[in-house]
């Protein structure tokens, strides 16, 4: 399953948090606008929820990297070239998204609360 994110929602724990336990394996955060650490929290989402994510923006102007792909401990799989618009892909091994303890005893969703992410 695949959830979206646009614009500002990639920076609120909450939202991601809420479509992988809805079953999303993949989020898609697509920014119109390049920003400082698009990649530190596209990082941060994947890790923390353990699913894979594809952050689309356009060129930053300053050169840097902005588009990626990242796997659920948050590595990149796959970016950008630096100031250009185009295309990236990534192969997505999806059993890792399945996989949601960080170390023993550290379950991403069963040592939190999930009805508090949940809404109606």
């Amino acid at each position: 399953m695949v959830g979206m994110l646009r614009e500002s929602e990639g920076w609120a724990p909450e939202i991601a948090r809420s479509a992988m336990l809805r079953g999303a394996e993949l989020l898609i955060w697509w920014v119109s606008a390049a920003a400082p650490d698009l990649h530190t929290m596209a990082r941060a989402r994947a890790d923390e929820n353990r699913v894979f994510v594809a952050l689309a923006a356009p060129p930053d102007g300053a050169g840097g990297i902005v588009s990626g792909v990242f796997d659920p401990l948050g590595q990149p799989l796959a970016t950008g070239v630096p100031g250009a618009e185009h295309g990236i892909f990534a192969s997505l091994f999806r059993p890792l998204a399945r996989h949601k303890e960080m170390a023993p005893g550290s379950h991403v969703v069963f040592s939190w609360r999930p009805e508090t992410f949940m809404g109606p």
